[in-house]
């Protein structure tokens, strides 16, 4: 690993990693932690996420485009860490090599609207209880057109989407019927 050359470059994503917890007894699920940073040294960043998974004991739902955090889990033994890849998610391709254990969704639109979607129902539900000012000015501000410049909301959709694979709902496409 090492530094991470790209903080040098304009317009650079952010390290971004949400934690929510989920719905418990009475407890209303909530966003309890938020890190966002881009340090010179990548390692930093991942260091910190690695310390607040271990001490909310929770696991990342990570868009399995980010190789160098998985390996960084890796090397440290703690792959337990990271969640698989939901059912819906995996293709027809990957289906057939079911001996390797997929982490992470694909970055693709369908995944990202929908990530969106779960976004929008727990605001609908839940939007009191966000307390981080940053949060609520990303999701005031956010359009799909720059959706990279987001990464507070590219971090909740995979907090969404790994509470939902949690809970063993699986998505599916709205039926059409028609009315003879």
């Amino acid at each position: 690993m090492g530094t991470d050359n790209s903080a040098e470059e304009n317009d650079v994503s952010d390290f971004c990693i949400v934690i929510k917890r989920r719905v418990f007894g009475d407890k209303e699920p909530k966003y309890v932690a938020v890190y966002k940073d881009r340090p010179r040294d990548i390692r930093i960043a991942y260091m910190i996420a690695l310390k607040l998974l271990t001490w909310y004991n929770c696991q990342a739902m990570l868009e399995f485009t980010k190789i160098t955090f998985q390996q960084f889990l890796v090397e440290r033994k703690k792959e337990n860490l990271l969640m698989s890849r939901p059912e819906y998610a995996v293709s027809v391709r990957s289906k057939k090599k079911q001996n390797k254990r997929l982490i992470g969704v694909p970055g693709t639109e369908s995944v990202i609207k929908h990530g969106l979607e779960l976004i929008s129902g727990f605001l609908a539900d839940y939007y009191y209880t966000i307390d981080f000012p940053e949060m609520l000015e990303e999701l005031l501000k956010y359009t799909y057109e720059n959706k990279r410049k987001f990464d507070m909301i590219a971090a909740m959709q995979m907090a969404e989407i790994g509470d939902e694979a949690l809970t063993g709902v699986t998505p599916s496409k709205p039926t059409v019927t028609k009315n003879n």
